[in-house]
């Protein structure tokens, strides 16, 4: 299991919302708020970046943006998987960056003291994409978990 900047469902989040996203999706259209979207400080670190700031816009340029104005279908675990992380008993991989923002790096965090034998990478100067914005480093780090496995 690879867990890589994650959202994990039942976190609830402090200070991350993208309540004004939805807000704007459904007063000024889904473009209006994909641009929005791009402009949080979620992507800051990534936005430093030539590159990766245009592969993100075109990530978020082809996106729908279906969340944005429907209700996500999904059906939840009961209880939630923030409270199961416990029971997962695959060999684990937590990496995250160290730009990203709070909530996130608390589900990083979480993830990796609550999943048994969980490693856990920080990559440094990376924020919330960090596969994207230090993918040397991300895939070091990937390869070297693979390899660690039992074949």
């Amino acid at each position: 299991l690879v867990l890589a900047d994650t959202q994990i469902e039942g976190y609830v989040f402090k200070g991350f919302k993208l309540d004004v996203i939805f807000k704007r999706a459904k007063a000024k259209g889904i473009n209006h708020a994909k641009r929005k979207w791009y402009g949080l400080d979620l992507f800051a670190p990534a936005r430093r970046n030539k590159a990766v700031a245009e592969c993100l816009e075109q990530m978020i340029h082809f996106y729908s943006g279906w969340h944005f104005v429907d209700d996500n279908p999904v059906m939840h675990f009961n209880p939630p998987t923030w409270q199961q992380l416990k029971n997962i008993i695959a060999p684990s991989l937590i990496v995250y960056g160290e730009l990203d923002l709070p909530d996130f790096k608390e589900m990083s965090e979480g993830a990796a003291s609550r999943i048994p034998g969980a490693k856990k990478v920080v990559l440094p100067d990376t924020g919330h994409i960090s596969n994207m914005e230090n993918p040397a480093g991300f895939n070091k780090e990937l390869l070297e978990f693979l390899k660690s496995l039992p074949a």
